[in-house]
């Protein structure tokens, strides 16, 4: 399949019709319709990452707006598959003769075949998948897939909150600290790169034969020609300069910025009368975004999963705070599965509610903030709460600018998308046997 394309008649009426549904933006007698697992978005950019688009302008390219327009690219085969998947008209086998009998029998309205990739080899309108689709809402013939209900959670220092073990990562195992505590590492890799331009090989040779051929008059006079051209190298050097300026200080002021309030509910934590640890923390984000050229309108998240002991749950307090959010499959091995969240910026807020299981149960613990991708974490505040007796020894590891008061540790002026962990002894399991 790869990154083979194809042309859908009516593409952008038909996505964006089922992209309206998904937000809850169209007519309400099609709302009134959707069964209670029909897929919400909260917004299009989220969408657009699901299906695997890999930036907002490449969605817009493939469905745009305006259904006058035509589309600027055609939209890739696998990316059509997996809007089916979540939309629910998809196959049960998933393979390239059963899509292509698949659209054929059961869905042309919408793709009557994956092989007609410049011209529709018959008619598939809007309207005809419009109906299609509402009577397969009415008789409940759609096998909706969710993206990815979490059911893991990042090891050591979790990306959105506390974790128990460390993890061992491509640079080796997690290292030891004199007590032979075994120190929480990075959970989240980066996905940034950067590209190096060589520059053109002068031909030596050739020039120093140019050089033999025409020598150079010591007692030559710069004509005026001659200035002009002397004069080109610092202006140049100059403009050069003010561009890397003006394209640095435009990179500064629109990358988005945030400060951040984490709020973490240690307070359940106990041990049962058979001495097992209860396991059980709520923890809440607030994004404040600060810069005022930001223009996004979705705060994605990325966590890495690993073990089947813990699990984690994401709701979006800007959206349906009693929904929970289902996590987009990014990358998927044998080891661990890192998952992307979506959650809607509303008045410059991005707010969160975590809910960790059984994922705090070591003598050592943190918190960190990862997974931010191209924003700029400014301002960091940890408030938290205890069980009753229950205390934080002892602060393992912090940056220089965190300060700890009472049960608030602060941490200004950081400015940086890089992983800031925090690391901690504590007493909450004393007493617990299991």
């Amino acid at each position: 399949m790869g990154w083979k394309t194809v042309q859908i008649q009516d593409g952008s009426k038909k996505v964006r019709w089922l992209l309206a549904l998904a937000e809850e933006k169209a007519e309400q007698a099609d709302l009134d319709l959707r069964p209670q697992n029909f897929p919400k978005f909260p917004s299009q950019e989220a969408f657009g990452i699901a299906i695997g688009a890999k930036r907002p302008s490449e969605f817009n390219n493939w469905f745009p707006s305006d259904h006058d327009k035509p589309a600027v690219s055609n939209p890739r085969v696998a990316a059509i598959r997996t809007l089916a998947r979540i939309f629910g008209f998809a196959p049960s086998i998933d393979n390239d003769d059963e899509w292509e009998r698949w659209w054929k029998d059961e869905w042309a309205s919408f793709l009557p075949s994956e092989k007609a990739r410049f011209k529709p080899a018959q008619s598939a309108t809007a309207d005809e998948f419009k109906k299609q689709y509402r009577d397969a809402l009415t008789n409940g013939s759609l096998n909706f897939v969710a993206l990815h209900e979490p059911a893991a959670q990042t090891d050591a220092i979790e990306v959105n909150g506390v974790a128990a073990d460390p993890v061992e990562t491509a640079d080796g195992p997690a290292s030891k600290d004199a007590q032979g505590h075994e120190t929480p590492v990075q959970a989240v890799r980066s996905h940034e790169a950067s590209t190096l331009v060589d520059p053109i090989a002068t031909e030596k040779g050739h020039l120093a034969t140019k050089l033999a051929a025409n020598p150079i008059e010591i007692a030559h006079r710069p004509t005026i020609k001659d200035r002009r051209k002397i004069a080109v190298g610092p202006v140049l050097a100059i403009g050069a300069f003010f561009l890397v300026l003006a394209g640095a200080v435009w990179l500064w002021l629109t990358t988005p910025t945030v400060d951040l309030v984490r709020t973490i509910d240690f307070s359940h934590l106990a041990c049962d009368s058979q001495g097992n640890k209860l396991d059980n923390v709520t923890l809440v984000d607030d994004f404040t975004v600060t810069n005022f050229l930001n223009t996004s309108n979705t705060l994605v998240r990325t966590v890495e999963l690993r073990k089947p002991t813990y699990s984690v749950e994401a709701y979006d307090l800007n959206a349906d705070s009693n929904r929970k959010v289902l996590a987009i499959d990014d990358d998927t091995n044998d080891e661990h599965r890192l998952q992307s969240y979506a959650f809607v910026v509303r008045n410059s807020h991005v707010r969160i509610r975590w809910v960790w299981t059984n994922a705090h149960s070591a003598e050592r613990e943190g918190t960190a903030v990862s997974g931010l991708g191209t924003w700029r974490l400014r301002n960091l505040t940890v408030n938290y709460s205890m069980p009753r007796d229950r205390e934080i020894t002892k602060l393992q590891r912090r940056p220089s600018e965190c300060v700890p008061s009472g049960n608030t540790i602060s941490c200004p002026n950081l400015n940086t998308s890089a992983t800031v962990e925090i690391g901690w002894d504590w007493n909450v399991w004393k007493g617990c046997s299991k």
